[in-house]
């Protein structure tokens, strides 16, 4: 055996250590989970959790290996919170608007077996997150190109017992969907959400295409698809175009190429 297949040997060995510990510790983490349950305590404690990470780097003799044993050890901190979700029925998480907003596609990625549920606003999102409907909130925090979203900061500040966990960078589209058959020389209005209309503002002036704000670019998009009128379109991705049966006329028309919404959990 050369020193590369005994290096893998030796690995091979200690990951069927580590499955047996991950057994027993998640069975640690259902019972913590029921008395949870019992006891009406929330999932997330952001103290506890500090004092782990903390402990966790401290047994580590080599220093360069305590950042990256603090970060295996938060995900496997991550992975329990999952679990415990699932247990206690928690396992649901809020965003502003419908299926297919740029929202709901992060909270998708973020969150893949978890149940969305949808908020008319952003305020409903924080009030879920705070009485226990919802584990997590997904909400936009800032865009590369329109900047910070002042409606969510202004909702982080008035909510100091909620914390930031984790943040997402979703790559954004916008795309000018129609009903099928239209042209785009037909549209007389576009409608989006403030932000999408901020991010596309090169092309609407170009074509000289008054626009709309709405709450969500899905909504502008359900909207359009409702209403039947071939003088309209929606500014939104590719995915909601498919849920709602319009066509995109025009890809990509957002005047940053390298356009990016930080989204917040």
């Amino acid at each position: 055996m050369d020193a590369l297949e005994q290096a893998r040997a030796e690995i091979d060995e200690v990951d069927a250590q580590l499955a047996a510990l991950f057994e027993r510790r998640m069975k640690a983490v259902l019972s913590v989970a029921e008395y949870k349950k019992a006891h009406g305590l929330p999932i997330f404690d952001a103290a506890r959790e500090k004092v782990v990470l903390d402990k966790a780097e401290a047994r580590i003799g080599d220093p360069a290996l305590r950042p990256y044993y603090r970060d295996h050890v938060q995900n496997m901190m991550d992975v329990a919170k999952q679990y415990e979700a699932e247990v206690l029925g928690r396992n649901r998480a809020a965003y502003q608007g419908v299926e297919g907003a740029f929202a709901h596609i992060a909270l998708r990625a973020l969150f893949p077996h978890a149940e969305a549920v949808s908020c008319p606003t952003w305020d409903e999102v924080f009030d879920a997150v705070e009485k226990g409907d919802a584990a997590h909130g997904v909400v936009p925090f800032e865009n590369s190109h329109a900047g910070d979203v002042s409606a969510v900061l202004d909702l982080c500040y008035n909510h100091p017992g909620l914390w930031v966990v984790d943040v997402y960078d979703l790559p954004i589209s916008q795309n000018l969907l129609v009903l099928p058959g239209t042209q785009l020389s037909d549209l007389t209005r576009v409608y989006s959400h403030q932000q999408a209309i901020a991010q596309s503002e090169t092309f609407l002036k170009q074509f000289g295409l008054p626009a709309t704000a709405m709450p969500n670019t899905a909504m502008a998009a359900k909207y359009v698809a409702e209403s039947g009128d071939r003088t309209k379109a929606a500014i939104a991705s590719v995915e909601t175009a498919a849920l709602y049966g319009l066509e995109v006329l025009v890809p990509s028309i957002n005047t940053d190429g390298d356009n990016t919404t930080r989204f917040i959990v």
